[in-house]
């Protein structure tokens, strides 16, 4: 098993690939989590991250073929303040297959000025046992 992580933190705007991790070996993803705090200090702002296969963000698309999670907080209030929300979800028994050498990417989108910090994990069952080892 293997645990990957991500530590990525924006200033707001498109952030395509803040943070990006190379799989070592070939196996398995069996598991996900990710994490944000995000300074929201005005109505209607937002801060969303993605791990994506993709090299750019695919938050407002749909049938995203290499999206893999995505996390997201918004801003709602009507009297001016700061609110700092933290966001955690996780998912797990999914199997999704990776190589060794396969890029994976954190993208984080937010409204312009919105400070975030976001964390990400990707667990991977490695399939050490199907490759060959070398012996001399």
């Amino acid at each position: 098993m293997s645990i990957y992580k991500f530590r990525g933190s924006g200033t707001g705007g498109t952030e395509d690939s803040n943070a990006s991790i190379d799989i070592q070996a070939v196996g398995t993803i069996t598991a996900m989590h990710m994490s944000m705090t995000a300074d929201l200090d005005a109505d209607l702002e937002f801060c969303i991250a993605e791990i994506s296969f993709l090299s750019s963000n695919t938050v407002g698309v749909n049938d995203a073929r290499g999206s893999l999670m995505i996390v997201a907080t918004a801003n709602s209030q009507a009297a001016a303040g700061t609110t700092v929300p933290a966001v955690n979800s996780g998912v797990s028994n999914v199997g999704i297959p990776v190589n060794q050498g396969e890029r994976v990417h954190l993208h984080i989108n937010a409204t312009a000025g919105v400070t975030s910090v976001v964390h990400g994990y990707l667990y991977v069952d490695d399939a050490l046992d199907q490759q060959r080892t070398r012996r001399r």
